[in-house]
C-alpha cells in the first residue's frame, strides 16, 4: 500500500498535507488534502486546485471544519488555492468554511461534472 499510495500521490499532484486534529485520543490525522498546479510549470500557475479531500472515517464534522479552515487560513498567503464543491453537501461545507473569512464562492461551472452545477470557492488573500 505504502509504495503504491507514494506513486500516486507524486504522479497525480503537486501537493498533499495531512490534516491533524484534537481527539478524544489525543492530537491524531482526520484527513488529507492532494492538490495540483493547473500548470506542467508551477511557477506560471497563480493558484492550485484542490483535487481531493479524504476524510478518515473518526473525523467527526467538528474536526472537518476546524481542520479545513486552519489548513486555508496557514497556506493562503503562500498558496492560492481553488476547489470545487460538488452535490449539495460540498457546497454547504464549502459555505461554511467561507464563514470563517479564509474563503469566498467565486462562481459556478458546468464543466466539473457533465450537466451538473458545481460551485467554485477560491482563499482569500490574507491580509
Amino acid at each position: 500500500f505504502d509504495v503504491g499510495f507514494q506513486a500516486l500521490v507524486t504522479t497525480r499532484y503537486h501537493g498533499a498535507w495531512t490534516l491533524f486534529a484534537d481527539t478524544r485520543r489525543g492530537n491524531m490525522p482526520v484527513g488529507m488534502v492532494m492538490a495540483f498546479y493547473p500548470h506542467p510549470d508551477p511557477a506560471l500557475a497563480p493558484f492550485m486546485i484542490v483535487a481531493d479531500i479524504v476524510w478518515f472515517p473518526w473525523a467527526s464534522a467538528r474536526n472537518r471544519i476546524e481542520t479545513v479552515v486552519y489548513f486555508f487560513a496557514t497556506l493562503r498567503s503562500s498558496i492560492p488555492m481553488l476547489v470545487c464543491g460538488r452535490g449539495e453537501l460540498d457546497k454547504r461545507f464549502f459555505e461554511m468554511i467561507c464563514q470563517h473569512g479564509v474563503m469566498r464562492r467565486v462562481g459556478t461551472t458546468f464543466n466539473v461534472t457533465k450537466g451538473e452545477p458545481v460551485a467554485v470557492f477560491e482563499t482569500r488573500l490574507a491580509s
